[in-house]
């Protein structure tokens, strides 16, 4: 189940009035007793507490950007400064191809630069094949001026069009190759263009790579391919996080993917990686076990158990406090019952970290139980 199908951030919600308790006459619910006997049991049904847990929430999308770095979003610049390697400051390399610079440079300048510049002038005039050409064999040099250089492809294919006419382009320049597919996909992902970075994901996960690259390919697919779920995908992502030897890359985002696919106590370990109180496992397990329907007083109580295991995370002495108040509500009479639920609550009044304003509520449970628990059966 998908996290934004789940969860709803409600502003200033963890402090709302609770809404009106479903008191409404229902059959009773039949347990069967250590001793044979059937109790009828009442049941009560309550929403789950409008609790925003959006700051947790595993977000795979961003893995469509990679392997851009934070800083660098879709331009159609050279990446790399060339006009500062042949003119004055301030003179933009669009002036250096006007003036047709690269026909007569310098016999010494340095023959890497002068391709790149040439790439980027072919692009100025909207030759994109030739752009891509020179810009590829600028690509085979180490370095800075290489890295640039991949960049700038990616760029000019994204601005020239659909994913169709990049390939062609890639091909005949004879240009291609995993990296450079990242690369590619990632810009047009960056630019909204979700199904051209489809074919470009895919035709990097048709090469030979690292296992963390590949890692991260499959986490791109799965993203782009949500809410539908690729079990084979899945698969293979776990197999390269859980079989030795399994690359740590791989391990932290097969993590994230558990914990976004299903939210809950999986998502311990992903809160490790990332940081997060671990704690909050307790409190998404509760907050996923609260029913949809009328429960008894048991089942209340147990989420309620699991709320006050997870304080002081912000919203468990909220849900714990409104469990506690719905399982007193069904609960039989019984000194035993109301004992149990007393502790429950000091439990929560006596954490340090709990809400003061759930003092009375909590007092109620404490000290008036019998006016609010149910008749026995």
């Amino acid at each position: 189940m998908r996290w934004a199908a789940l969860l709803a951030t409600v502003g200033g919600c963890l402090h709302a009035p609770a809404p009106p308790l479903d008191e409404s006459p229902d059959p009773p619910v039949g347990r069967i007793r250590w001793d044979g006997k059937i109790a009828g049991l009442r049941t009560i049904a309550h929403p789950r507490p409008p609790l925003d847990f959006a700051y947790l929430v595993p977000d795979p999308t961003t893995e469509l950007r990679w392997p851009l770095p934070p800083n660098v979003h879709p331009m159609l610049e050279p990446r790399f400064p060339i006009a500062a390697q042949f003119a004055a400051p301030g003179v933009p390399w669009q002036n250096l191809c006007a003036r047709g610079f690269v026909m007569r440079v310098a016999p010494g300048a340095d023959p890497g630069m002068v391709e790149y510049l040439a790439g980027w002038c072919h692009a100025a005039n909207r030759d994109i094949d030739l752009a891509v050409a020179a810009l590829g064999n600028v690509r085979r040099m180490s370095g800075r001026l290489g890295d640039a250089a991949t960049l700038d492809i990616a760029n000019i294919l994204v601005d020239a069009g659909s994913a169709d006419q990049a390939q062609r382009v890639l091909a005949r320049a004879l240009v291609g190759d995993a990296e450079l597919y990242d690369i590619v996909a990632a810009t047009y992902a960056e630019v909204g263009a979700i199904d051209a970075s489809t074919v470009f994901n895919d035709l990097a996960l048709d090469r030979l790579g690292l296992p963390a690259d590949r890692c991260h390919r499959l986490v791109k697919q799965l993203a782009i391919a949500a809410p539908r779920v690729s079990w084979s995908t899945m698969y293979e992502l776990e197999q390269l996080a859980t079989v030795p030897p399994a690359d740590r890359e791989c391990v932290r985002l097969h993590h994230m993917i558990e914990c976004w696919q299903q939210p809950g106590a999986v998502c311990g370990a992903y809160f490790a990686d990332v940081g997060i109180d671990p704690k909050h496992t307790l409190l998404l397990t509760a907050y996923e076990r609260w029913p949809r329907g009328r429960s008894t007083t048991d089942q209340w109580r147990a989420i309620a158990l699991g709320a006050i295991e997870a304080m002081p995370v912000g919203g468990a002495d909220v849900m714990a406090t409104l469990a506690l108040e719905l399982a007193l509500r069904v609960a039989p009479c019984t000194p035993e019952s109301r004992s149990e639920l007393r502790r429950d609550a000091q439990r929560i009044e006596q954490h340090p970290a709990h809400v003061a304003t759930l003092d009375p509520r909590l007092e109620v449970i404490i000290e008036h139980g019998a006016a609010l628990c149910s008749t026995p059966p």
